[in-house]
Formats: C-alpha cells, sequence, structure tokens
C-alpha cells in the first residue's frame, strides 16, 4: 500500500514527540510487588535524561537528517548540545547550514530553500513562498542572508519554542544587524547584491569594530565602482539621503547640499555632514553599530571611566573606626572634666 506524503499537523506532530520522549525517557522499567501486602501493582523506573534534554537531542537530531542525510554521531551531538544551550537555535542552524560537509553537497537553490523550509519551518515550502525565495537567490542574494530570513521569522521561533530551545539570541540580532546593514550599502549605493569575499571583509570590519558604519558608507561612496557610474551630483545627494537616512531627499535639504557642492566644496565633506548628522546615528544603532569611530571611541571612553570609578569606590581606604578600648578612655576623660567642672562652681 502505497501512503502519500503529507505535512503533518500539529496534534499529529505532538502525538510523535510524546512518544519520542517515552522511548527515549526510561532506560529501565520495573514492575513488582508482595501478595497480599496491598503493594502489588508498584511501578519504578530510572530516568536517563530530563525531558528537556530529550527535547533539544530530538531538535538537534532533525538538523542531522534535514540537512546532513544521516544520524548523528556522538562527539558531534554532544557539542551541538552545548552551543544549543549556550547560545541559541539559530547558532546551530547556520553552524549546520554553513559547514563543510553540507556546502560540498553542491544543492541548486530549490534544494537548498526546499531544506530550510523543511529544516526549520517543519513543513514544504509553499508556492508563494518558495517563489519568493527563489527570485531573491537569483538576483544574487546570498544563501547567508537568506538564511537568517527563515531564522528571523515567527515560524522558526514556533518551533523552537515546541522543543524548549531558544531560537534566536540578542548576539544573533547583532550579528544579523552588521549583516545587514553592510547588505544595505551595496545595494543602494553600488545597486547590487553583494559578492562573498567583499561581503565578509565588511562584515569582519564592523564586528571587529575596526571601521564604523559612517567608514563602511563613505568607503562605498569614494569606490572606483560607484565613481565609474558618473552619477550627476542631484543622483549622489539622493542615494545619500538613501543609504544614510533610509528615506528620499527633502527638497530643502537636498538642495542645501546642492548649493554646497555647487560652492566647490567635495563629496566627501558632504559624506561626512550626513555620517555625523543625528539622523545617521539613528539608522546606524538601530542596526547595533556606531555610526562613526567618535562614538566607538566615546562610548569606549565612558565604559572605562565607568569601570575605574567603581574601582576607585571598591578600593577606597575605609573610614577609620575608633577601637572600644580607646572610647572607654575617652568616655572617662570626659566624666573627670564634667566633674571637675561641676565641683569648681
Amino acid at each position: 500500500m502505497r501512503v502519500k506524503n503529507q505535512t503533518m499537523t500539529p496534534a499529529f506532530r505532538g502525538l510523535s514527540l510524546f512518544c519520542f520522549l517515552i522511548s527515549m525517557s526510561f532506560s529501565q522499567l520495573s514492575f513488582s510487588g508482595v501478595y497480599g501486602e496491598g503493594t502489588w501493582g508498584t511501578m519504578t523506573y530510572e530516568s536517563s535524561a530530563s525531558a528537556e534534554e530529550v527535547l533539544v537531542t530530538s531538535f538537534i537530531e532533525r538538523f542531522y537528517t534535514n540537512i546532513l542525510g544521516r544520524p548523528s554521531d556522538p562527539g558531534g551531538l554532544e557539542a551541538w548540545r552545548t552551543v544549543i544551550n549556550t547560545q541559541s537555535a539559530s547558532a546551530v542552524a547556520l553552524g549546520f547550514l554553513n559547514s563543510p560537509e553540507f556546502t560540498n553537497k553542491g544543492l541548486d537553490d530549490a534544494a537548498f530553500v526546499d531544506t530550510l523550509y523543511r529544516t526549520l519551518f517543519d513543513r514544504a515550502g509553499d508556492e508563494g513562498g518558495t517563489s519568493y525565495w527563489l527570485e531573491q537567490l537569483s538576483s544574487g542574494q546570498l544563501r547567508d542572508m537568506v538564511i537568517w530570513g527563515f531564522l528571523r521569522a515567527g515560524e522558526f521561533k514556533t518551533l523552537s519554542d515546541t522543543f524548549g530551545v531558544t531560537a534566536v539570541s540578542a548576539a544573533d540580532e547583532s550579528s544579523y544587524g552588521v549583516r545587514a546593514f553592510t547588505e544595505r550599502f551595496y545595494t543602494v549605493v553600488l545597486g547590487r547584491q553583494p559578492d562573498q569575499a567583499g561581503f565578509d571583509g565588511w562584515v569582519s570590519a564592523l564586528s571587529a569594530k575596526t571601521l564604523s558604519g559612517g567608514d563602511i558608507a563613505k568607503a562605498f561612496f569614494l569606490s572606483a565602482e560607484y565613481s565609474g557610474q558618473n552619477t550627476t551630483d542631484s543622483a549622489f545627494v539622493e542615494t545619500a539621503y538613501r543609504a544614510f537616512f533610509g528615506r528620499d531627499a527633502d527638497a530643502a535639504g537636498k538642495q542645501g547640499w546642492l548649493d554646497v557642492l555647487s560652492g566647490g566644496q567635495s563629496r566627501e565633506s558632504v559624506l561626512n555632514g550626513f555620517i555625523g548628522s543625528a539622523e545617521f546615528s539613528a539608522l546606524a544603532a538601530s542596526y547595533g553599530i556606531n555610526a562613526s569611530s567618535r562614538e566607538a571611541t566615546s562610548a569606549s571612553r565612558q565604559s572605562a571611566v565607568g569601570e575605574a570609578s567603581s574601582r576607585e569606590y571598591d578600593e577606597a581606604a575605609p573610614i577609620p573606626v575608633l577601637p572600644a578600648f580607646g572610647f572607654f578612655i575617652l568616655a572617662g576623660l570626659m566624666g573627670v572634666l564634667g566633674i571637675r567642672r561641676l565641683v569648681y562652681r
């Protein structure tokens, strides 16, 4: 008899998970009792793993099966258990999907997207969603960013919650922010999707804070690739507004910058003006990065001052306390002086 493949319903998935928990949780089961003493039917068991541990293990096993197409090995499973317990489910997913074992499979875009749906959403891709991601990939979007699109979706969070693991951590959001910020300068300024090598280089510099958001922005606008587009001053200012502020230029603001350029100022000086603005600072902060090197230095200095102040407070000499013996001597002297004053009155 041939059975048609179907996506598991939540109820069926829950029943399967319950059966899995039962099969994994009990390493020993015994049934004992003494006839005539009223204790017949006592059941005892020993648990080899907590329910939480079993859920985490089953979650990771799914990645081995769906992504690598094989069962887990003991060493690898334990290593990933540590990652998911100290970091997040996203960290595990990225580790599997970026592993040489998976990338060396050489899957085409359709198979890659299908793997993401089945692993991260626990279902086959719907027609509209699959078409969207395939279009993104065909336009040149990096697979890394497509993976992040799935990881930050509500559906992945729901799946992670089912297994009792954290879908996306604060560190994951920070990592994504750096990548999204970098990607937008490729698409907005250069008008193309990033190449992997260049993308990785900018992401590494931003993550290590050796470059600020403003440094990255200026590098894109002053690059040979952008200069080779021979844009007009008007187009340059419009692009600057979209790149630095995430919006179209207002008429007065645009005219002001055009006047600056026609007055002989360089494009680099205009870029410095955008970088130093509060609006760009806010946009950069929304991606979790510093707009300028000055902001990074200021933040570092404030942190150092705060630590120094705390250290000075902790190391401050305690207020001297008068020993008990000295206190009694002082009290005695004061008493004597008081009696003498009363006598001489």
